[in-house]
């Protein structure tokens, strides 16, 4: 992001963590044309990239609390096979 945007920081990081985050296919696509669009100084396309990861409404990628180590009491026969020699 350009440095010359009136962007507080806080606001400036989260844009950072949604920018960083998985992305929907739509949503990627219109990104890199903002990313790719010409004929705008640095500051002007990083308010724009800024205000679309806004108006986006995604959140950033937060990772699911791990699950528990399985125990033995966890565990339970479904079924079993015999096999003989023949």
């Amino acid at each position: 992001m350009h440095s010359d945007i009136e962007i507080g920081q806080a606001e400036l990081e989260g844009a950072l963590e949604i920018l960083e985050s998985p992305w929907p296919r739509r949503e990627e696509v219109m990104l890199r044309e903002l990313f790719e669009k010409e004929g705008l100084a640095d500051a002007a396309k990083s308010r724009e990239i800024v205000a679309f990861i806004r108006k986006s409404g995604l959140e950033p990628f937060r990772a699911p609390e791990p699950l528990p180590p399985i125990e033995e009491d966890d565990i339970h026969l479904i079924g079993w096979i015999a096999l003989e020699p023949v």
